[in-house]
C-alpha cells in the first residue's frame, strides 16, 4: 500500500514514520491500514525508495490497467480469460496472474493455471502417485467441478495437516491442540 504515504500526518508527523507507543513498531496510519491505492495514486508516483524506471513503467502500467482489474471486471471474463489477461500486462507472469484474478474474483471453480509445486506434490501425496504433472492434476480436478479452487485449497491444507501430525507423532511431542 502506498496511499498512506500521502503528505498527510499523524501526531505531527508522515503516516509512515508514526509508531506504536507500546511497541515502538512502525505502523500504518489505523484509518487507512485495511485500505489498496488507487489507481491514479499509483500512475503519479514517480519517486519511491526501491522504485526504479522499469518497475515504475510496470506500476503506471498496472494502474492504467485498474479497471480491467477490478472484480467485476475480471470475473466477467471467466477464470481462463482472466488469467490470461492479466498476463498480458507487463511484469505480471502466470504466478501473479493467478494469485490476481482468484484473490479478486473468488471463482470457486477455477482449475490450477501454474505448476505449484507444493500442490502437485501434495495432490500425488494423496492420490498415491510418485508424482503428478499439472496436466494430470487438471484431468484429476474435472471431478472436483464446480469446486476446483476450494479442493486444492483443501488440499493443500490436508497435507499440510498430515505432514505437522506426522512431525509430531515422530517427534513423540504432543501435538498443538488445533491439530489433534
Amino acid at each position: 500500500m502506498v496511499d498512506h504515504l500521502r503528505p498527510e500526518t499523524v501526531g505531527g508527523r508522515r503516516p509512515d514514520t508514526h509508531r506504536d507507543q507500546r511497541t515502538s513498531r512502525p505502523q500504518l496510519h489505523p484509518r487507512r491500514s485495511n485500505r489498496s491505492c488507487l489507481p491514479n495514486a499509483l500512475s503519479d508516483l514517480t519517486n519511491f525508495p526501491g522504485l526504479d524506471p522499469t518497475k515504475a513503467r510496470r506500476l503506471h502500467k498496472i494502474a492504467d490497467a485498474g479497471a480491467e482489474l477490478q472484480a467485476d471486471a475480471l470475473k466477467s471474463r471467466g477464470p481462463e480469460d482472466a488469467f490470461i489477461y492479466a498476463q498480458t500486462l507487463e511484469g505480471i507472469g502466470p504466478f501473479y496472474a493467478s494469485l490476481i484474478v482468484l484473490r479478486a474474483t473468488g471463482f470457486a471453480d477455477a482449475p490450477l493455471r501454474i505448476p505449484e509445486p507444493r500442490t502437485l506434490n501434495y495432490a500425488a501425496e494423496l492420490y498415491n502417485a510418485q508424482r503428478l504433472s499439472l496436466e494430470r492434476l487438471t484431468q484429476l480436478a474435472e471431478t472436483w467441478r464446480p469446486f476446483r479452487t476450494w479442493s486444492t485449497v483443501l488440499i493443500r491444507i490436508a497435507a499440510a495437516h498430515a505432514k505437522a501430525q506426522q512431525h509430531v507423532t515422530s517427534s513423540k511431542a504432543r501435538p498443538p491442540h488445533d491439530i489433534q
